[in-house]
């Protein structure tokens, strides 16, 4: 799972992280089989181990939306990040519908709720030729097949 290095600037900032900080990020590591990917600058590194861990055979698990959002709100629109990796990495990319966990875990609470969550899978996408040099044109085919997902 890619975790937003923003969220832990005690770890990937400026100066030396605390203990807490640095147990936080082991333990998301740890929980959640987590590695860092810098939303802004840093690509080539995200580049190079994403690679590495396609190469591992890990399926590396990237939100495209960049962020989580808040109770009501729209779902913002996919960033290009991960269309960059498929086209880059020449491996496909399985568009996934998540529903319900806004119910199932809400923001700003630690403790999940009973309820459903749904995760629906769509059949592997690939950056077709035309979508190389215009890798926008993929990011919005990936964000429709998700949002058909998560509709259904």
């Amino acid at each position: 799972v890619a975790m937003a290095t923003e969220h832990l600037p005690g770890v990937f900032g400026d100066g030396a992280p605390s203990l807490r900080q640095r147990l936080a990020y082991a333990t998301a590591v740890l929980l959640f089989n987590a590695y860092p990917l810098p939303r802004h600058g840093g690509f080539s590194v995200t580049l190079d181990y994403t690679a590495e861990l396609v190469d591992a055979g890990a399926t590396p698990l990237i939100y495209p939306e960049g962020r989580i959002r808040q109770p009501g709100e729209q779902p913002p629109p996919f960033r290009d990040g991960p269309s960059m990796l498929a086209r880059d990495l020449r491996v496909p990319v399985i568009p996934a519908g998540l529903t319900g966990t806004g119910r199932g875990l809400p923001l700003g609470t630690r403790r999940p709720r009973p309820g459903r969550v749904t995760l629906r899978f769509g059949e592997p996408l690939r950056v077709e030729r035309a979508e190389e040099s215009d890798i926008g044109r993929f990011t919005r085919r990936l964000e429709d097949a998700v949002r058909k997902l998560a509709r259904s």
